[in-house]
């Protein structure tokens, strides 16, 4: 059954896991024939660089994209100011689209998905990926010991549980998250696993020039025939590096 869609990502298009996570497989759900419309926070550089790119993907899939500016300049009231652009922005698509179901990427996509859920009756998938208070926490970026950061955590922890509990459908990465959201909130019990995937087509290295290899491997001063492990995402304190 068609649905008109509307898929809120706090992350860009323009950002590389945009481009390598979420258009592909808006892509492959606009052929199947839902209608989709995107909102994003796009960070400056990253849009200059790939607007155009991104542009023209998502013409061809018949997609309409629309997106706000990410606002990071002062940490919490920059990021306060451009949840209530998006929230505003997501009324008014799924108003003029007249959206069936928002499909949220994360927390505070998830915040925009239960207003339009309230307000107008639209079904709200949660896609968690992951518990974002605790990964925060974890990768050491907020510190329990700052009250500022202390009251955050508590109010996305309760928003979280507040959530899980509204939510029409549940998308988690592992059986695992499955299975510990299922056993601590209370939820309508309606999930997908869906584990982290990725267009190989789009990091297929056989269309990679033997010239373009020699070229970057003269300019680093590699020698020929040394082995090359090629890491491409991100380095942070939340990534497992020595482990990898």
């Amino acid at each position: 059954m068609v649905k008109n869609v509307l898929f809120i990502s706090y992350d860009g298009l323009t950002d590389s896991l945009g481009q390598a996570q979420i258009l592909p497989y808006l892509i492959g759900l606009s052929k199947k024939g839902h209608k989709i419309q995107i909102l994003s926070c796009e960070k400056s550089e990253n849009f200059k660089k790939n607007h155009t790119i991104v542009s023209q993907k998502c013409e061809e899939a018949n997609i309409g994209w629309n997106y706000i500016d990410y606002d990071n300049s002062i940490p919490v009231i920059s990021s306060f100011f451009t949840v209530q652009k998006l929230k505003s922005e997501a009324l008014n698509i799924a108003k003029e689209f007249k959206i069936k179901v928002v499909h949220c990427r994360s927390i505070i996509p998830a915040m925009m998905g239960e207003v339009l859920q309230q307000k107008l009756g639209i079904k709200f998938i949660f896609d968690i990926r992951g518990f974002w208070a605790d990964e925060r926490v974890d990768g050491k970026i907020w510190n329990l010991k700052n009250p500022v950061y202390g009251f955050l955590y508590n109010y996305f922890k309760g928003k979280e549980k507040y959530l899980f509990k509204q939510v029409d459908c549940i998308v988690t990465l592992t059986e695992n998250a499955k299975s510990y959201i299922q056993k601590e909130f209370i939820t309508k019990n309606s999930f997908l696993v869906v584990p982290c995937c990725v267009d190989f087509e789009h990091f297929d290295y056989h269309k990679i020039k033997n010239e373009k290899v020699n070229e970057l491997r003269a300019t680093i001063g590699m020698p020929e025939g040394n082995y090359v492990l090629t890491y491409v995402r991100s380095i942070g304190t939340r990534y497992m590096l020595l482990e990898m």
